[in-house]
């Protein structure tokens, strides 16, 4: 988690563009699905987002399908198409036809909702 914010930190003081600070945000999150480092993606997410998606504190993290782990995260399919950033929120469209929604909270880019 601390390497999320470390990246996140370090882009606000690069003056890097919205969009890159928002795709910024999604590769922290994809990074940290490819880890399954779920504290690390539920740091990525508004608070909204994180109802139904985080576990609550005492969870057991240890949810299998048989002998395989089964990832509760959405992941999107494809690559980014559209990138269109109005103010303090965001929306990513995937050529996929998925979408992803973020909203900027204390100058950091958070996902605030997938589908």
């Amino acid at each position: 988690m601390k390497r999320v914010a470390a990246v996140l930190l370090a882009l606000a003081f690069t003056g890097c563009g919205e969009e890159d600070a928002v795709r910024a945000t999604l590769d922290a999150d994809a990074r940290a699905a490819e880890r399954r480092d779920w504290d690390a993606m539920c740091a990525l997410r508004t608070g909204a987002a994180q109802r139904g998606f985080c576990p609550e504190e005492d969870a057991d993290m240890d949810v299998t399908l048989g002998n395989e782990p089964v990832a509760v995260f959405y992941v999107h399919e494809g690559h980014v198409t559209d990138i269109d950033v109005d103010g303090d929120r965001a929306t990513v469209r995937y050529d996929s036809d998925s979408v992803t929604r973020l909203r900027r909270v204390d100058d950091r880019w958070l996902i605030d909702s997938e589908g």
